[in-house]
């Protein structure tokens, strides 16, 4: 038997998130560090579809943030053969911020590049240098933030026969 496309993927790992989610005058933008998660269906070898979920924190300065988010769309993989695979994505979903007693839910898009290398056939090391993250706030302004992500993905193939 031989290994022909990717089917599924999952990847998991930490994530950093400098943002003003909740665009507080008086309050500087803030930091947030925690986890995501990232299963992925694969339509084709360059096009898949993927869900994202981020669990971030921070308890610097003032009172403590989270920030949780469910966002999911299409990604697009470059030379899926080579050793690197670069990839570009967007996704739209929502996210909830919360800090200081006050709790937010916002629609949100995001969009962003980043390279898995692989360390055997079904894993990888992934690294997201460049997400923007874009969340409408319920005055209707939008806020933006940077993200980054490095972490680990395990991949199963279709088998031909």
């Amino acid at each position: 038997m031989e290994f022909s496309t990717p089917k599924v993927a999952f990847s998991a790992g930490f994530s950093y998130l400098q943002t003003d989610l909740l665009n507080t005058p008086g309050v500087a933008n803030t930091y947030t560090i925690g986890w995501y998660a990232m299963p992925q269906y694969y339509f084709t070898r360059h096009l898949s579809a993927i869900g994202e979920f981020d669990d971030l924190g921070n308890y610097h300065a003032h009172a403590g943030e989270n920030v949780r988010a469910f966002m999911g769309g299409p990604e697009w993989t470059l030379a899926p053969r080579h050793h690197l695979q670069p990839f570009v994505f967007t996704e739209g979903g929502a996210v909830r911020d919360s800090r200081d007693g006050y709790i937010n839910w916002m629609a949100s898009t995001a969009g962003g590049i980043g390279v898995n290398s692989r360390l055997s056939k079904s894993v990888s090391f992934q690294l997201i240098p460049a997400e923007y993250v874009a969340s409408k706030q319920t005055d209707g302004d939008w806020s933006g933030g940077f993200m980054a992500k490095a972490g680990i993905t395990f991949t199963g193939f279709h088998l031909k026969r």
